[in-house]
């Protein structure tokens, strides 16, 4: 299994699963048969998409048997498709694998691409202030043009390149940079959260999962990709208490998280009617509907992006990392 990070977030497909199947067939956390280890996990980047590419290790043709983790290799030919609501990498018969050194031209190439996919948006201003320059230097003196170009052109590099590595911080350590950048400018307000987790940091997915300690409160901008169970009329046990799993995702990763007892409360608002709660739900998961109110049959979901928090615990103090869940807490669904 090799990971390719491209440095932004790949456009979140539209799910084909069906919900009245996540009992027998839940829609996985990973491509992976097994759950990676959380040592593995720490080596992931925690902002943009990561591809998993999956590696026959019988096709001899592609000469991956000194494939290592770190290192640079060129893959020619390859495909990408979308399994279970993830994208994955296809190798195809004519896919070939060339391996790189780190001072590779292609490298450098695509490190600086990552960096500026990163900060697009900032440095678009930069471009502006690039460009009056070089009009003020075309007035000052038409006879030495090209002398005037090039100092432009250094200067544009010079500009963009402190702008590529301050903005590739800025995102791992901005509030607003955590957030994928397809729920850009904002997420569906269709969800909102308690004031009183204010302070709470908003982080992705993967920063919970490599989270050095169990404990912990987050917020994150997901997707609510599944719910088990499926049925609206399932929601509460016999005796009135809420209990649903729903699956979360965005770019870096997906987890389970839970919605029990009081949280549930929150997050419905009490008890409201079954065909305000219908409606809530669909919107919530994406489900197509048509204007009288009904659902269209086998169409693809598309859930929205919204804002929640989630709390990371454990079961066993025996056993705190094995027993880690997360639930969902102090977040109301408002649509």
């Amino acid at each position: 299994m090799l990971f390719v990070w491209d440095g932004s977030d790949a456009p979140p497909p539209q799910l084909l699963s069906e919900l009245h199947t996540e009992k027998e067939n839940p829609l996985p956390l990973q491509l992976e048969p097994q759950p990676l280890a959380r040592e593995a996990l720490c080596k992931f980047p925690t902002i943009g998409t990561i591809l998993r590419v999956s590696v026959d290790q019988k096709n001899v043709k592609l000469n991956i048997s000194s494939v290592s983790a770190g290192r640079w290799i060129k893959f020619i030919n390859l495909m990408f498709k979308v399994h279970e609501g993830l994208w994955c990498g296809v190798l195809t018969s004519s896919t070939k694998v060339r391996f790189l050194p780190n001072e590779h031209l292609v490298i450098l190439e695509r490190q600086r691409l990552v960096i500026h996919m990163l900060s697009f948006f900032w440095c678009m201003v930069h471009f502006d202030l690039v460009n009056i320059m070089y009009l003020r230097f075309v007035a000052v003196s038409l006879s030495n043009l090209h002398y005037c170009m090039v100092c432009v052109i250094v200067i544009n590099i010079k500009r963009l390149y402190i702008c590529f590595i301050r903005n590739f911080e800025k995102r791992l350590s901005s509030k607003l940079d955590q957030m994928p950048f397809t729920s850009f400018p904002w997420p569906c307000r269709i969800t909102e959260v308690d004031d009183k987790v204010e302070g709470v940091p908003l982080v992705t997915l993967m920063d919970v999962m490599t989270y050095p300690q169990v404990t912990g409160k987050y917020k994150c901008i997901v997707r609510v990709v599944a719910a088990l169970p499926w049925t609206i009329q399932d929601f509460r046990s016999p005796d009135g208490t809420y209990r649903i799993r729903l699956t979360l995702e965005d770019p870096t990763g997906r987890i389970h998280a839970y919605l029990f007892a009081e949280d549930g409360e929150v997050f419905f608002e009490g008890n409201p009617p079954m065909d305000a709660l219908i409606r809530k739900w669909n919107t919530l998961l994406g489900v197509a509907e048509v204007d009288s109110g009904g659902v269209i049959e086998n169409a693809p979901r598309n859930p929205p992006w919204v804002l929640c928090c989630i709390k990371s615990y454990y079961v066993d103090k025996n056993d705190v990392w094995g027993s880690r869940k997360y639930r969902i807490f102090d977040t109301k669904l408002v649509c």
